[in-house]
């Protein structure tokens, strides 16, 4: 119980509305958020080009643009306050 108890702030004030006194450590949100972003990008990114793939020109020529892969560079900073500093963007080159 302590060691739950030390994750929260000493000055933060608790009330038990239960009868016991179980804890349960706080869930990890931001791996929840880095899990999904990471699934996102390996799996669920790379079916949505095959939904819109092809695309087709309905002119005389018959023209298709397929959507086969994607890659993603580098970013030029570590993280996007290194970018503010610099008055630059935190972006990423994405080839398709």
């Amino acid at each position: 119980m302590k060691e739950i108890l030390s994750l929260f702030p000493p000055n933060l004030n608790i009330k038990y509305f239960g009868k016991t006194k179980v804890f349960l450590p706080p869930p990890d949100l931001l791996s929840l958020q880095k899990e999904s972003w990471d699934r996102f990008w390996k799996e669920d990114f790379r079916e949505l080009l095959k939904e819109v793939s092809p695309i087709r020109d309905y002119s005389k020529k018959e023209l298709e643009l397929w959507f086969l892969d994607y890659r993603m560079g580098e970013t030029n900073y570590e993280n996007d306050l290194e970018a503010k500093r610099n008055n630059d963007t935190f972006q990423f080159p994405f080839w398709v």
